[in-house]
């Protein structure tokens, strides 16, 4: 994967530090040929593709396959297999995580996709989940922030004025975040955790989470949750090397 972030990254992934890998992939897979896609395609196992094949318009299927043979191009730097040879193993909602064969080696991960972006975490010790939202205003709306927020963010967002949509998608992505670290699909009370403040809270009980939030690109926000981990943070930007 002729990548310029690769180099860069650490040979091995310290305790107490999240990796981040951002890429805008949408802006990079308009530009590379399709022999060189399908170099990212052969990565993939034959779940994969069948998944990848799914996708109705050819953007989600191409973010999908990108998002994935980085994944494994990633996680081949810490585990002893090459990317196209790593197993997964999938929760009761499909979330991945390394196989079994790896034992307690291999890091923790979670991936993000939104319009063309995608994000990556990687963390050696403890569950991470992490999620990227593109910034729009039109997805917004007191309705949908009273069922998805706690109180004490309602009352920020309802305070927030022009600036509710922001403040609303800093605290969706900090709840998405928590439940894919959790594994769990989006539960219907949102407005039951409670992540204004790096401890994440369930029913007003610490869940043994912390969230982070970043500025990956304009008009875009993103948060991870580190299972009880005050994290460093290694931020990477991908950059393709043949452009």
């Amino acid at each position: 994967m002729h990548l310029h972030i690769l180099p860069s990254l650490p040979e091995k992934l310290e305790k107490g530090v999240a990796t981040i890998v951002t890429a805008r992939q949408g802006e990079y897979l308009t530009e590379i040929s399709d022999a060189e896609f399908s170099r990212y395609e052969s990565l993939l196992d034959e779940t994969e593709r069948q998944r990848a094949s799914a996708y109705r318009f050819e953007h989600l299927r191409k973010d999908f396959v990108f998002g994935r043979a980085l994944l494994r191009t990633l996680l081949s730097r810490y585990v002893d297999d090459r990317p196209h040879d790593i197993l997964f193993s999938y929760g009761k909602h499909g979330k991945p995580c390394l196989h079994d064969k790896y034992g307690r080696t291999g890091p923790s991960f979670s991936v993000s996709n939104t319009t063309g972006m995608l994000a990556i975490a990687l963390t050696a010790t403890g569950r991470i989940g992490i999620d990227m939202e593109h910034i729009d205003a039109r997805k917004t709306g007191r309705d949908l922030a009273e069922h998805s927020l706690a109180s004490n963010e309602l009352a920020e967002y309802d305070a927030a004025g022009k600036d509710g949509p922001r403040l609303f998608f800093h605290y969706w992505c900090r709840k998405e975040a928590y439940l894919k670290a959790e594994g769990c699909g989006l539960i219907d009370n949102l407005s039951s955790i409670d992540v204004n403040g790096h401890v994440v809270r369930h029913t007003g009980r610490e869940t043994g989470f912390l969230c982070h939030s970043l500025d990956p690109f304009p008009g875009y926000c993103m948060a991870f949750a580190h299972e009880r981990q005050k994290s460093a943070i290694h931020t990477f930007q991908l950059f393709n090397a043949d452009s």
